[in-house]
């Protein structure tokens, strides 16, 4: 018994006493409950035998041990269950017989079909088979055996996490390791919500896919190195590389032209390396390379993407397509440009071509009357004068129409007196034809303001238009025009001015087509040959353009036509009366004229104010005039063989000495603006238009002899300026907003004319239209007339003239801005 006592001493007496009975009545076998050496209560299995070699009374004992391995205290029980019982997942311990031996109320919970199998000594197998029979998982539905040996499979030799789905639409993720006893512990997750995230996620980036893949741009997403981390589809469409040819690569090593690469390159390294975002609104235009290696004009745009690592993403666009689009438009404006330049040079030419032969009409026939002629004479010639003054006045009217259709018009504005006006337009009407069996005068109402700012020479033209109208259809009776103040506010004054006669009234229905073009009143039908049916639409055109309104009142007998405009007031003191008195000196005056008609009619009205007058033909003769020197005063026809009016006088301002400075008056017979503006720009210091009229000849050379020779060039500010102009804007936005609006100004046409310069340079036509365009607006707001009038020159002017226009805007305009830096 001394190795039964040496191995027992370890179980205490209780044990030995039993085995030590057990060892009399040998052989023999028990069970035994005793305490081991943790406390820990189990359960022995004992067998005694004799020893088949040893001495007499020695036995052999045989223990084992028939009690589960874990042995724990009753307290230490209760609390590993409160702690299973607080897992937010569930919890199950399988014994090696995979019958449950252990579980917590979540793992119930997460299986309420079969929540009343679940219990202690439920085997795994027929749970699991009862739960596919009532349907909880819906994978199994059609392959139930397969599903359920795949399952069991992977429950016995568990290695990697399953995730199930149940009928009630949780999803629920299986984690199960085996003990080395051979038991089972599982836990069970409820990951539904992750489930619902991830698929949410996975419907959001499938949006974003078929977002990025429906837009016709490509879309390149690249990392702080530059590689592709994600292309749109077209990316293949448009380059012709397969998506998983870019992915991973620098996408601008593959669809761009090796001579772009380098720029953007340093944008990214810029944003990588020194937190430069890129600006995602600006459009760059570059060239994209093909798989095929072909080029395709581009637009890409690169932005910074809202991410925790740095991320680029460039937008392409494919713009062949639009590019061509321009070039059509280009090529379609350009076109439409020369049909409307051809237009406008025929209209011109046609002017010329007519006004040439009325000006010797007209102006030979004033001469006439003031020679000795007896009374049938006189009235011969004062029907000639009469029907010349008629058919200028129908040349006038077309021309006015076809530049409100060409959208060339434009105002000049300038001091005036209403009174004068209106006294000179019924002075004029009393002249025509038919006017001797009428009275015919004006009045104006006592709170007119007789001093005002306006484009007079256009109200008088609507006067005369309506006053030459309302005398042709009237046989007895009046025509009055009359004038009235309607509201006057600071600084401006509001007018209406009338043309009543008593002549027949005019039908409702016809009064809405008076002033549509080509349209004449009922009473016009009786008179064949009274005009165009142009006067009163050009009328209608004016008054709008002037921000006015225009209608007609009729009675059964008698007519009102009105207009209303408003003016500015004329602060600058009594208005420069006109004069037709000649200069008081005698002046040596070349004309360069090459119509022998007008050659007569120029030297006799100015022989007959006194002075000198020495004809050349055409410009180059004029040019070698002018540099022998000996004269005061050159009349300049724009129209001339060898060399042209303007070409000529250019020439003249190129020469050296104080023959550059010379006075040049321009004839143009083209009666257009644009045609003043490039006689300007050329050098002229003013222009007459065709047929001339002895009153506005002797005035142009009063002015000439009164400013000088040296006008153009040594002008101070207010010739350059218009002082009264810049007086009443500072005084309308205060001195301060004033000198802002000056210096942006100046800044502006700084600008400008560096650019005009720059564009001149390289031959840029366009660009040098535009920046034209920009200047008549910028020397418009701050009365620099005469650069104004060179920059509608220089943007109106043709390619052949285009060069010497810009030359001379130049010059008008760095003038105007050294002004601008005095006022």
């Amino acid at each position: 018994m001394a190795l039964l006592a040496r191995d027992a001493e370890h179980w205490g007496g209780a044990l030995r006493e039993r085995l030590t009975g057990a060892a009399a009545r040998c052989p023999e076998s028990g069970l035994f409950n005793a305490a081991g050496a943790v406390g820990a209560a189990c359960t022995l299995e004992f067998s005694v035998e004799e020893h088949p070699g040893g001495g007499a009374g020695e036995r052999i004992v045989v223990l084992r041990e028939v009690v589960p391995a874990v042995r724990i205290d009753p307290h230490m029980s209760s609390l590993l269950v409160a702690a299973l019982e607080t897992l937010p997942d569930g919890f199950v311990l399988f014994d090696a017989d995979d019958r449950i031996a252990l579980y917590n109320q979540r793992y119930r919970e997460l299986y309420p079909e079969s929540a009343d199998l679940i219990g202690i000594g439920t085997s795994y197998e027929a749970g699991l088979r009862e739960g596919v029979r009532r349907g909880q998982y819906p994978e199994a539905i059609g392959r139930e055996e397969d599903w359920i040996a795949e399952r069991l499979r992977q429950h016995r030799d568990p290695r990697m996490p399953i995730e199930q789905r149940t009928a009630d639409g949780r999803w629920i993720r299986i984690l199960e390791r085996r003990t080395t006893t051979g038991e089972t512990v599982g836990l069970r997750v409820d990951i539904t919500e992750i489930k619902e995230r991830e698929a949410a996620l996975r419907r959001s980036e499938e949006r974003l896919r078929a977002t990025m893949d429906a837009t016709p741009d490509c879309i390149f997403c690249v990392d702080g190195e530059g590689r592709a981390v994600d292309v749109n589809q077209a990316v293949e469409t448009v380059f012709g590389h397969r998506r998983a040819d870019i992915i991973g690569r620098v996408p601008v090593d593959v669809v761009i032209p090796e001579r772009f690469r380098a720029a953007l390159k340093e944008g990214l390294r810029l944003y990588v390396e020194e937190d430069k975002v890129p600006d995602g609104t600006v459009r760059h235009e570059i060239r994209g390379l093909r798989a095929d290696g072909t080029e395709f004009p581009c637009e890409i745009t690169i932005s910074a993407a809202r991410s925790t690592e740095k991320l680029l993403v460039g937008h392409l666009r494919d713009i062949t397509e639009r590019k061509e689009r321009e070039r059509e438009f280009r090529q379609a404006k350009e076109a439409a440009e020369i049909a409307d330049r051809a237009k406008s040079d025929f209209i011109a030419r046609m002017s010329h071509e007519i006004r040439t032969p009325m000006n010797a009409v007209i102006g030979l026939s004033s001469l006439l009357v003031d020679s000795p002629l007896d009374a049938v004479q006189k009235q011969h010639v004062d029907m000639i004068e009469k029907s010349a003054t008629h058919l200028l006045s129908l040349i006038n009217d077309i021309l006015d129409f076809s530049r409100f259709e060409a959208g060339r018009f434009g105002l000049a504005v300038e001091p005036f007196d209403v009174r004068e006006l209106a006294d000179s337009a019924v002075a004029v009407s009393r002249g025509l034809p038919g006017a001797g069996r009428l009275t015919i005068s004006s009045k104006l109402a006592p709170d007119v303001p007789l001093r005002l700012r306006g484009d007079v020479r256009r109200v008088n033209q609507i006067l005369l238009n309506l006053l030459s109208n309302a005398v042709k259809f009237t046989d007895t009776g009046r025509v009055t025009l009359s004038c009235t103040l309607l509201e006057r506010r600071e600084g401006s004054a509001r007018l209406r001015f009338a043309v009543e006669d008593t002549g027949a009234g005019i039908p409702p229905e016809l009064r809405s087509r008076l002033f549509k073009p080509f349209e004449q009143g009922a009473e016009a039908a009786a008179l064949p040959g009274t005009g165009t049916g142009l006067g009163l639409a050009i009328c209608r055109q004016l008054v709008e353009f002037m921000g006015g309104s225009i209608g007609v009142d009729s009675r059964s007998t008698g007519s009102t036509f009105w207009f209303e405009l408003e003016f500015d007031l004329d602060g600058a003191g009594e208005v420069t009366p006109r004069t037709d008195a000649a200069s008081t000196c005698s002046l040596s005056i070349l004309v360069a004229e090459d119509v022998t008609a007008n050659q007569v009619l120029v030297r006799a009205l100015l022989e007959k104010m006194g002075h000198r007058v020495e004809i050349r033909s055409d410009g180059a003769a004029a040019l070698a005039a002018v540099k022998a020197g000996g004269f005061d005063l050159v009349l300049m026809d724009v129209q001339m063989p060898i060399m042209d009016g303007l070409e000529a006088s250019r020439a003249i301002r190129a020469l050296d000495g104080p023959v550059a400075k010379i006075p040049i008056v321009a004839f143009t017979a083209f009666g257009q603006p644009e045609e003043r503006a490039r006689a300007l720009a050329a050098g002229a210091n003013d222009t007459l238009a065709k047929p001339l009229r002895p009153r506005e000849l002797a005035s142009v050379v009063e002015r000439m002899v009164s400013s000088g020779p040296d006008q153009t060039s040594e002008a101070g500010d207010e010739a350059i300026l218009d002082r009264t102009a810049l007086d009443e804007l500072r005084e309308s936005v205060g001195a301060e907003a004033f000198e802002r609006l000056v210096a942006r100004c100046r800044q502006d046409v700084g600008e400008s004319l560096d650019e005009l310069e720059d564009a001149a340079r390289s031959l840029d036509a366009a660009r040098i239209r535009r920046a034209a365009h920009r200047l008549v607006g910028l020397f418009g707001q701050f009365g620099a007339v005469r650069a104004a009038e060179a920059a509608v020159a220089a943007e109106l002017a043709s390619d052949g003239e285009q060069a010497a226009c810009v030359a001379g805007l130049l010059a008008h305009g760095r003038r105007a801005l050294a002004a601008m830096g005095n006022t």
